[in-house]
Parts: structure tokens; C-alpha cells; sequence
């Protein structure tokens, strides 16, 4: 994913590759995200367990957000990447993918943020809307990145 990223920061594009100009400005997790794995999802998601305010409930979903991003990316590595689909579709579905990491990322970051504003009063208003707000996204992802993999599938 990260050429396709790359690629579409030059400006002069070859024929049929005029789409690149077209991506989404890219998204830079945050630099704690790139540490202990090399897997993105696996250490905002190690930083969402490890934080003692997240009940059993969250490392439930968490782990199912772990599920759904690596049952993805095999997929993707198996079926997609390499694959008859256009380098465009292909970039598509893996760009699908970092926008649900993204998203949790951005919810995530939220969540710390409106905590330590509040000096960590967890009945505040902001506070509980973050936690609903994080649990919501993680949810969505789940069920969109099942989405993704099914709707390939069956169009196939």
C-alpha cells in the first residue's frame, strides 16, 4: 500500500496511472503506532489493552478489530494482491482499510485526549462520549472490513 501512497506524490503519472492524482491525502499514524510491531493495527490496538480505563467489554472488541484487520489483510494478500483487479481496485480496497484504522486511530486519540482534559473525571460528559464514540467506531470497522472481504467475494 505504502508504493501506491508514494507513487501518487509525483506528478507526472504514465498512461492510465492519471487515478494515483486522484488518492486521498495520506494519513501518518501517530509515530507510538509504529512501535512494538511493524503492524499498525496491532500497536494502537496493544495501547487501547494496555490502558488500565478500557473494561473487558473494549478488550473484547479490540480483539475483534485484531480479527478482522489480519483476516483482511490475509485476504487481501491471498486473493487481491497480485490478482486480475486493476491496481486502482487494488489500492482502493487496501485504502478502505487504512481509512477503518484510521478512524479507530482517530477515536482512539480522542478518547486520551478528552480523559486527561478532564483530569480524569470518567463521568464527564466529553469523556463518556469519547468512550461511546470509540466503541462505536470500533464496532463500524469490524463490521466494514467483514463487508469489504464479502462484498469482493460475491461480485467475483
Amino acid at each position: 500500500m505504502w508504493e501506491v501512497l508514494v507513487m501518487a506524490e509525483n506528478s507526472n503519472y504514465p498512461d492510465g496511472w492519471e487515478w494515483l492524482g486522484d488518492l486521498p491525502d495520506e494519513w501518518e499514524p501517530p509515530s507510538e503506532f509504529f512501535q512494538p510491531s511493524s503492524t499498525i493495527e496491532y500497536n494502537l490496538a496493544i495501547r487501547m489493552l494496555a490502558w488500565d480505563f478500557l473494561g473487558r467489554d473494549f478488550s473484547a472488541i479490540i480483539g475483534r478489530f485484531i480479527t478482522e484487520s489480519s483476516l483482511f489483510k490475509l485476504w487481501y494478500s491471498q486473493l487481491i494482491k497480485g490478482s486480475r483487479r486493476s491496481p486502482k481496485e487494488q489500492a482502493a480496497l487496501a485504502l478502505a482499510a487504512w481509512e477503518c484504522t484510521h478512524r479507530c486511530s482517530d477515536a482512539w486519540q480522542d478518547l486520551v485526549e478528552q480523559v486527561e482534559i478532564s483530569g480524569r473525571n470518567f463521568r464527564e460528559r466529553n469523556v463518556q462520549n469519547a468512550f461511546h464514540s470509540l466503541r462505536e467506531v470500533l464496532e463500524e470497522v469490524i463490521v466494514q472490513l467483514q463487508e469489504l472481504r464479502e462484498d469482493v467475494q460475491e461480485a467475483d
